[in-house]
């Protein structure tokens, strides 16, 4: 059978796309590595007295560069580093943001290091060198800017990359490059690329996300929303990423609160078993508190909650990685994920996320959804809530559930987790379920996923020719015994959707349906005298488009919630 040809449309949309993710042009010969042997130790003094290691000097000395690209095009660059005649290991940093927005404390308040800031094509001091249409285009200039700092008087021949969002995406394309001497990679709040979900999660466009990105001037906003199912050109965007081309160790960053933890996760993961094999068992995942922005303050309190004490240990983790692979001081094997439990408020680590990956274990915790807005486990005795219950969600495009916290990209709206008592549980439209307080810890480490029975049927006022459909919202969120019920984390699902992301189903009316809402990855200890609430209605606005037509969403009782990682 012949490949399926694409449209005009979605042809653009690759390219458009793909000139942000460069192709893997796997036969491309790698470079031959230039080995740089590391700085020899300071010499001490024989029978010297045991001091403390003198402190290394900070890069204060600012300096404005020029990088020269392959194409004759030329990036502005700022370079800082500690004064004097001494080479370096250099931080890099490919910022469309603005070089001058950031300097080396924005990375490190150490020294030993030098930086080195390139505003990106089209952006910033840049603008002269003009984006092309094309997959190579990023990932040849990543190439370009690691061996022009390698090649500088004040670099010792090390340089490692740093950054979030966007900034992570390069890192990952430059990676791909092969430079001889990019030596590891720290990207934040990052994974390999765009997909489908990353705008469509559930099927249900991210409009507020989508929107930011406008703003900054990524321009593709028409496109994506043209392209609202799973089709060969998001096949095509997916497969531009080659992780199987990364050959330097990779320190993943990211925050339960981030806008795709769970494609950062799977991203790791992909990274770990098809990654280039000189490194493949030296990549790290740190997975805190944290929100979109924790670059902005280094992991600031997320929501309504502080996570102030989380702060050092961002830092920290990104001192040891480049001081181990940059200036070859020794560390202590580290493992392989390291993650925040919220609830416990403390670290945990192992060997792969979730736990549960270690040994192909499944233990759960299962939710049922019962009468008298209650969340049962077990489904209890006799005594019990009904199972049958229904609950009516009437649904006004014109009214939608508003967004509080979560993991928002603009930093107009709260981000994180937030008391949903006031502006969304106290709507008619919302239907809320709560657990009784548990007895002892339940922990959830993984995806939780509700199974929802429901029905969907018009309303009055429908638009005419518009399809039946609805969207279904959930919010977990952990009742806490004063009364507050935080947001920890939210997802939807479009019903006709409900099968397939790449082809719709029809939606009858009346007819019950089961819909599966998946939420992100996050680590959770619900502590004995809390309780699980979950939160359902038909639309999350501004976060998510709303669907335009009024409807009336039953949930059924008998519906799940399933917890990984069981008590």
């Amino acid at each position: 059978m012949p490949a399926p040809r694409l449209r005009p449309v979605a042809l653009v949309l690759v390219l458009a796309l793909l000139a942000r993710v460069p192709e893997a042009r796997a036969d491309e010969p790698a470079p031959p590595v230039a080995p740089v042997p590391p700085p020899p130790p300071p010499a001490s003094p024989p029978q010297a007295p045991p001091t403390a290691a003198p402190a290394l000097p900070l890069a204060d000395e600012r300096l404005e560069a020029s990088i020269p690209m392959r194409d004759g095009a030329t990036l502005a660059a700022t370079v800082w580093k500690p004064k004097g005649d001494g080479r370096w290991p250099v931080v890099l940093v490919q910022t469309p943001y603005g070089k001058d927005r950031m300097g080396p404390r924005a990375v490190m308040d150490e020294g030993g290091y030098a930086y080195v800031v390139v505003d990106t094509r089209g952006r910033g001091a840049s603008q002269a060198a003009k984006p092309k249409q094309g997959y190579g285009q990023r990932r040849d200039d990543g190439y370009d800017c690691v061996e022009w700092v390698a090649a500088q008087p004040w670099c010792d021949g090390k340089v490692g990359t740093w950054g979030a969002s966007a900034l992570g995406q390069q890192q990952f394309r430059t990676a791909e490059a092969r430079p001889p001497h990019l030596v590891c990679c720290v990207p934040l709040v990052s994974g390999l690329g765009w997909r489908y979900p990353t705008f469509h999660p559930g099927g249900v466009l991210r409009e507020e996300y989508v929107a930011v990105l406008d703003r900054l001037g990524f321009g593709t906003g028409d496109l994506i929303r043209g392209h609202p199912r799973d089709d060969a050109a998001w096949g095509l965007v997916r497969r531009a990423a080659a992780p199987e081309r990364i050959d330097v160790p990779v320190l993943m960053i990211g925050g339960w609160f981030d806008l795709h933890p769970d494609e950062m996760v799977d991203d790791f993961r992909t990274l770990c078993q098809t990654g280039g094999a000189a490194a493949r068992d030296e990549h790290r995942l740190l997975i805190g508190p944290w929100t979109h922005h924790v670059s902005a303050s280094y992991a600031n309190d997320a929501g309504e909650l502080p996570y102030a004490a989380t702060k050092p240990v961002l830092r920290q983790a990104v001192r040891r990685w480049f001081d181990r692979w940059l200036r070859g001081v020794g560390q202590p094997a580290t493992p392989r994920v390291t993650w925040f439990a919220l609830g416990a408020d403390g670290w945990r680590s192992g060997p792969a996320w979730p736990p549960v990956a270690e040994t192909g274990a499944a233990a759960s915790t299962r939710f049922f959804l019962a009468g008298d807005h209650r969340l049962l486990h077990p489904p209890g005795p006799a005594t019990a809530p009904p199972l049958d219950a229904a609950y009516a969600i009437v649904h006004d495009p014109a009214h939608p559930v508003r967004t509080l916290g979560g993991a928002n990209l603009d930093p107009a709206l709260p981000s994180g987790p937030h008391d949903q008592r006031v502006g969304v549980l106290d709507r008619p439209d919302v239907v809320f379920l709560a657990s009784d307080p548990v007895a002892r810890t339940v922990r959830l480490e993984g995806r939780a996923i509700a199974a929802l029975d429901v029905t969907v049927d018009p309303l009055p006022g429908a638009p005419a020719g518009k399809s039946l459909d609805a969207d279904v919202h959930v919010r977990l969120c952990d009742v806490f015994p004063d009364g507050r019920v935080m947001l920890l984390a939210d997802a939807a699902r479009r019903v006709s959707l409900r099968r397939s992301f790449s082809r719709s189903q029809s939606v009858e009316p009346g007819r019950q349906v089961t819909v599966e809402v998946i939420l992100p990855d996050l680590a959770l200890d619900l502590l004995p005298g809390h309780r699980l609430g979950l939160a359902i209605s038909a639309s999350n606005a501004p976060r998510y488009e709303v669907s335009p037509v009024p409807v009336r969403l039953t949930l059924h009782g008998g519906s799940t919630l399933d917890l990984p990682g069981g008590r």
